[in-house]
């Protein structure tokens, strides 16, 4: 299964060097990074201040990464939640930990989170019968109040 992500990771990464289809963000890692957010179907670019012996990210099924170089990552959303992003040099010194954060692709409202950042939420509205619910996905959804159809 890891190796099937793995295929299609390196197949998205290069169909969209080709198309400019998959839009990639690049993060400075030089800076203390807290928290990494891509949106699904996604990629954010990391050049890193050292090179990578290391790369780990906890839950695959969140993110992948994909590794063009000891110096240069690409992290790809794969579907909501967060998970969290491990790089380590040769002497297994901590070069990278960062919390990544996989938002739905859809557009949003910008919200602050409780660390002072910024971070993209989705509402998602459900109708059951005549009644109608407001999602606030980021990137887990919790429900609002149910609002009667009319």
């Amino acid at each position: 299964m890891k190796l099937y992500l793995a295929t299609i990771a390196i197949v998205i990464v290069a169909i969209s060097w080709c198309s400019g289809a998959l839009e990639a963000e690049e993060v400075d890692t030089s800076l203390a990074l807290d928290t990494v957010q891509v949106a699904v179907n996604k990629a954010k670019i990391m050049r890193l201040s050292a090179d990578a012996d290391v790369v780990l990210v906890a839950n695959p099924e969140i993110a992948d990464v994909v590794i063009d170089s000891p110096r240069l990552i690409f992290v790809l959303g794969l579907q909501t939640g967060e998970t969290s992003l491990l790089v380590l040099d040769e002497a297994r010194e901590e070069i990278l930990h960062a919390n990544v954060m996989v938002v739905s692709s859809l557009g949003g409202e910008k919200t602050v989170s409780p660390s002072g950042g910024t971070i993209k939420t989705t509402q998602v509205k459900v109708l059951r019968r005549t009644e109608q619910t407001t999602l606030n996905c980021a990137p887990r959804c919790s429900q609002g109040n149910p609002v009667p159809s009319q």
